[in-house]
Order: structure tokens, then sequence, then C-alpha cells
């Protein structure tokens, strides 16, 4: 006898099928359900052979429970490709013909069998093989055997396929109860490959017992998880394509089951499948009838009415499916009745015509009140908007209005200052009450302008009906830049001026160099009419010329010709600098440009201030072999020039016991030349120099700056040269501007 211990696995294997069999069974109304019932039971009575065939002590026995065995296992090839045409609800053509061939197989296998005694092919070779842990009858299979189990395969495969088929075309929720039924129909075939490579689950060789037994597991737990087995097959019998009525069926969660096709004509042809969905997000673009279906479900009405998009109207009722006392699902039937609201709607048209025409004037009425009230809020949001402060009296000087500008400049709300005297609020500015008081008492518009500290204000005061209006603009930036226009213009005055005494000074300066020269050549130059006039006056031209040397005379001619040289530059570069150009670039040498423009830059003397730009130390750091760039020489001298007196006006204000001094460098950056200004300053705060490009502002005192030099600065360098310009500071640490220019300039 063969140890207890050793028959557990398949005792518990017996055992679970039996119960998989009997539970599906039970369930034999749905045909799915029964064919797999049979199919488990199939694996059962197979189980139950072997068990008893493990037992046997002699060959005889064992003989004969293999042969009972092998009756269930030809059936169950049979059994398991019924189960799956019901599970996927295949529709076979001719099923009579279909049935009848694929029973050929196990019919003749079991007539094979029975048939054994007259021919004796199958067990005539049998024994018991002791070489495992557990006695098992072997013998060869006869190859008629061999061709039944090839066809019985067959048949299962053929199951396979339908169950793959059913997956790719089901809805998801159907799609995942067909993987988990399609992978337990795998598992057998994963035991059978164990087994061909001798890998062992057991005490037996053969895996299958295992094998079949997890089958059914998995494919019960696909079957009976979310009791779809029960649903389906009621539905599919219940619904009528043809029916006009829509109608849909649900599970116990309100996931549609099916629809037919007049429930799917009321869903966006864009929509995704239903199937699996709740009504919720199924419908979620009909949110009425979303309503409707929940009241249905809650048990508060017998029925709904909801209107489509389409402008049907349909009115939906709900009917439980029951299997037992248990509800297993919901039908939801809509008829339509929108020829019955529309008669109905016809009755009330007439009735409403009248109420209509009656209540037109009203509504005629209500719209031009609406439309003042919005005109007025435009109004007030525009004039909230304004950049001006507007604040509005009544007779008594009390705020009636108060815009968002007013609110700004005081910090008082606007329902702070309604109501309030505007003298309580309006405190900064108390030449305005004045103002409207006498607006008020004359009645007559008033316009002045006034300044405070560096700012310039406009004050309008107009009188409306009972009351006053009060429009406050800070005009700075306008004064600011009409200063600046003025300023431009006496520049370009100057710089007329300054041309003319430039030519006016070039000429008697050239008649200076001419008569250095001649003194020169007359004095000391040894030439024989210098040697005939000295010796007729009796003077010895060489003791001449030493005494010349000896006082110093040559030195001081060469000097004196060298200061007038200088005098020519400076004025010529004067004349450059000061000369009308257009916007064209030329080729200029960046070393010279600057050279020229340090040389304007040292006329600049302030005797008011004890201020001399000859003072301050300029550091060269020029590159060598600089190419030409393509510049307005005019344009970049005024940029550097502004730098310089920007420079020394900071450097001569500035505390700091250091000697003033520029250091100016000349480098190449790739394809650009960089020019930096560096002076050692006081340098600036963060908050100042993220401002210093701005037009029109200026740390300056007032009067002494217009805040636009920088602004043109920027302007030239990144528009006229395509450029860039940036500024490095810190306070203490003095400042640094640097500039690149392009090598190539762009084209028109």
């Amino acid at each position: 006898m063969l140890e207890l211990h050793r028959l557990i696995p398949y005792l518990s294997a017996f055992g679970i099928s039996l119960f998989v069999a009997l539970y599906a069974l039970s369930n034999r109304r749905r045909p799915a359900a029964r064919a797999f019932g049979v199919v488990a039971l199939c694996q059962s009575l197979w189980l139950l052979g072997l068990l008893v065939e493990l037992q046997a002590v002699s060959l005889a026995d064992k003989i004969l429970w293999d042969w009972l065995q092998i009756i269930p296992t030809a059936v169950y090839p049979f059994a398991f490709l019924h189960f799956c045409v019901a599970f996927a609800q295949v529709q076979l053509r001719r099923p009579a013909v279909f049935w009848s061939i694929i029973s050929i197989a196990p019919v003749l296998i079991i007539a094979y069998i029975f048939t054994e005694p007259l021919h004796g092919q199958i067990y005539g070779d049998a024994q018991i093989s002791a070489a495992g842990s557990v006695p098992e009858l072997m013998y060869s299979f006869p190859p008629l055997l061999q061709m039944g189990w090839g066809l019985i395969i067959v048949m299962f495969s053929l199951g396979i396929l339908f169950l793959i088929q059913h997956a790719r075309g089901a809805s998801w929720l159907v799609r995942s109860q067909t993987i988990i039924v399609l992978a337990g129909s795998l598992v057998p075939l994963v035991g059978l490959s164990l087994s061909f490579f001798d890998i062992r689950v057991g005490p037996l060789r053969d895996n299958s017992p295992i094998a079949f037994t997890l089958s059914n597991i998995v494919i019960g737990y696909g079957l009976f998880r979310q009791q779809l087995l029960d649903v389906v097959p009621i539905a599919r019998g219940r619904m009528v394509e043809v029916m006009q009525d829509a109608a849909f069926v649900t599970d116990t969660e309100h996931r549609i089951i099916d629809m037919n096709a007049a429930a799917r004509s009321l869903l966006p042809k864009e929509a995704a499948d239903p199937v699996g969905r709740r009504i919720e997000d199924a419908f979620a673009f009909w949110p009425s009838f979303v309503n409707g279906a929940a009241a249905l479900q809650e048990g508060g009405t017998e029925s709904v009415i909801v209107r489509h998009e389409d402008g049907r109207s349909r009115d939906f009722s709900l009917s439980l499916l029951h299997q037992g006392t248990a509800v297993t699902g919901c039908v939801y039937l809509g008829h339509d009745i929108t020829s019955r609201l529309q008669a109905e709607e016809l009755l009330r048209t007439a009735n409403a015509r009248l109420s209509v025409q009656v209540a037109s004037s009203e509504t005629a009425l209500g719209e031009a009140r609406e439309s003042i009230a919005v005109l007025q809020a435009r109004l007030q949001q525009i004039v909230d908007r304004l950049p001006s402060c507007v604040v509005g009296v009544d007779r008594n000087r009390r705020v009636i209005h108060w815009n968002d500008r007013a609110q700004i400049l005081t910090g008082i709300t606007a329902r702070d200052a309604a109501g309030q005297p505007v003298q309580a609020v309006w405190t900064q500015f108390p030449k305005d009450v004045q103002r409207l008081v006498r607006v008020l008492a004359e009645g007559v518009p008033l316009q002045e302008t006034e300044q405070q500290s560096q700012f310039h204000y406009s004050v309008s005061v107009y009188p409306v009906k009972d009351g006053a209006v009060l429009v406050r603009d800070d005009i700075t930036r306008q004064v600011n830049f009409q200063n600046a226009v003025i300023q431009a213009e006496k520049m370009v005055s100057v710089g007329g001026l300054a041309a003319g005494m430039a030519h006016e000074i070039n000429n008697p300066l050239a008649g200076i160099l001419q008569s250095l020269q001649v003194i020169e050549q007359r004095l000391l130059a040894d030439t024989p009419r210098n040697i005939q006039a000295a010796g007729e006056l009796g003077i010895d031209f060489n003791a001449l010329r030493t005494f010349a040397q000896q006082r110093g005379i040559s030195p001081l001619l060469a000097a004196s010709r060298e200061s007038c040289h200088r005098v020519t530059r400076i004025v010529a570069n004067m004349l450059s600098f000061a000369r009308r150009t257009d916007d064209e670039l030329a080729l200029a040498d960046m070393t010279q440009l600057v050279e020229d423009t340090i040389d304007i830059a040292r006329t600049d003397f302030r005797p008011e201030g004890g201020f001399d730009f000859r003072r301050i130390l300029i550091e060269r750091v020029f590159e060598a072999d600089l190419p030409p760039v393509p510049c307005n020489r005019s344009r970049l001298q005024q940029v550097l020039l502004n730098l310089l007196k920007n420079g020394a006006d900071a450097m001569n204000s500035s505390a700091s016991q250091k000697e003033p001094t520029f250091t100016i460098r000349l480098s190449r950056r790739g394809g650009m030349v960089q020019l930096e200004v560096s002076d050692n300053g006081p340098g600036m705060e963060a908050e100042v120099r993220s401002r210093v490009f701005e037009p029109f502002f200026t740390t300056k005192e007032q009067g002494k700056g217009t805040g636009l030099g920088l602004s043109i600065c920027y302007y030239i360098i990144t528009e006229n040269h395509k450029g860039t310009i940036d500024v490095e500071s810190a306070p203490g640490k003095g400042t640094t501007f640097r500039i690149r220019l392009p090598l190539q300039s762009e084209s028109p």
C-alpha cells in the first residue's frame, strides 16, 4: 500500500476539482457554466481513477483503473471546446455538423479502449515502474491512440483560439474576464511542458493532475468573481436589437453590460465603447439622464423623463434582474414620448403667447435698465483704470467717487473714502481742496500746474451736476522730456557755435605755427642768408646758435610748435564730434577713436566745482592689432564721452581719498570688440544699477541731469550698432560699463 501522505496533493486536487464542478453545475441554467461544470467533472473523475490506481497493487487492478481514466480524459477536450464556444458566444453556421465532426475523435478513442481486450494493443507491454517514489503503470501508446490524442489536442487548440478571438473583440470588462479564463486554460500546457523536461511538482512524473486543478481554480475565479456569467446571458437573451425603445443592462455596480442599437444611437459618434463603464461615465455628456438614473436606482421614482441633445424626449424606467432572491443587475428601458410632449407643448404655447406679449414690455424695460447698468459699470471701470487720480465730490464736498489711482496714492480704499469730507481723506494736497471750493462756488473749470520736490503735476477741476470732479496727473516725465528736448536744441546750437569757433581758431593758429617755423628757420637754421646777415651785423652765427641753445630758445620753440599742433588736434576732434552725421556705419580704428574722445573729454573744466578732467588718471589697456570696427564714429564718441563724464562726476563727488582713475580696455572677444570703461568711484546700489538705462531716471540733483544720457547710449549701441552694453557695479567698488560691438555689420 502507498503511504497516505504521498496521496495528499492528489486528494486535495480531487476535492477542489469536484467542488468547482458542483458549483458550476449548480448554475446549469447558464450554458457556459454548465459546460465548465462538465469539464471540471471530467477532471474529477480522472483524478478519482488515478487515486484508486495509485492504491492498487496488482498489474491487473492498475490496468483496470487506468482504463477507466481514459474515458473522462477523452471526453474532456470535447467538453472544453463546448465551454469555449458557449463562453465566447461563437455563432456556428452549422452547429450539428460541427459537433458531429468534433465528436469523432472522442468516440473513436473510447471505442478503441473498450475493444482493447480483443486487440490487446494498449496494455500489451504494461508494467509497474518503481523507479520513482510512487509505483506507476507504464506502457507505450499505439499509433492509433497517438493519432486520437493528436485530434484531441487540435480540439483543445481550437477552443483556445475561440477564447483569444473573443478577448480581442470584447469590451475591457469582458476582456479582463476572458484573459483570466484563457490563462487558466493554458495552465495544463505548462504542466505538460514541465513533465516533458522531467520537472516534477508532485510525487508523479506526470504533472497533469495538479495542472488541471490549478486550471479549474483560475477559470472558476474568472467566471464567478464578478458574476458576469449570471448577467451576460440574460442580457443577450432579453435584449432585442430591433426594438425602437432604448434598452441597456447594468450589473450591481451600475456598469453597463450591454445595450441595443436604439440605446447606442443616444451616444455621440466619437464616444468610446460604453460596455464596462459606469452610467455616470458613459453618459457624462447627458447630465439629466445621469441624475434621472440615480433617482431610479434610489427608488425615489418609478420613471423619469429626460431630453436628449437630438431634441427628443424619453421616459426611462428600471427593472431589476434577480437570481433567486439576489439582485444581479438592472434593465433600463427608454420609451420615446416626443410626440406626446410636442402636443402638450402646443397647448402650453398657445396659453403662453398672451403672457409673453404682456411680459415683453417689462422685459424690454428690464433690458434697457440692464444696458444702462452695464454702461455705467464700464464707465466706472474706465475711470478706475485711468492713470490719473480722479476724485468726485458732491455740493457738500463729500466724496462720491474715488478711483484706483487715488486709492494707491492715499492708501485709503474707495469704500472707506465714500461719504467722507474731501479735506479729511485728500490730505496730501491741501490746495486741491481750495480749488474744489472755488469751482463749486463759481462753476468755472480750473486748470493749473504745480511742482512738489522733483515731481510735476497737472491739476484740473471741473464742475458737474450737484458736484465737482478733481483730476490730478503726474506730468513729471513730460516735463523732463520737454527739458531734454530744449537741452538737445541748446546742444545743437552749441555744436554749431563750437564748429564756427573752431574754424575761427584755426586761422590765427595756422599763422602762429607758420610764424614759429619762420622764426626757427631764420634764427637757428644754418643757411647762407642767415650767415651773411649775421656777418653784416658783426655777429658770429655759430656763437648766436650757441647762445640760443644755452638759453633754451630751441626747446621753447619746439614746445610752442607742439602745443599748437595739440590745439589743432583738439579743434579737429571737436569739429568731428559736432558735425551732423547720418546713421551709416563705416570702419573705424577703435584705439584712435578712444584717444580722440579722451582729448575732447580733457576740455571739460568746471571751476565752480573745482573740477578738472585733466586731473583724472587714465590707464589704457589696449590689445594690439585690433581689426577696424563698423560704427558711426560720432555717435560712438557720444556714448564714450557720456560714460567718461558720468564717471568723472561720480569720482568728483566721492569722499574717497583715492586718486580718480579711469581704466579703459580694448580687446577682441570672438567676432566682437569689447570696450570697457571702469572708474574707482563710489559705485552703485543694486536698485540703481538695475534702472540706469531707463529714460528719465537720474540720481543727480534737480536741474543737473535729464536722465536720458545712458538710455540714449543704450539705444545707440543696441539699435544703431546691434551690439550690447551692460554695467557692473557695487557700492565702494567702482563701476564698469562693458560695450561689445560686432566686427561685421548686419545688412539692412
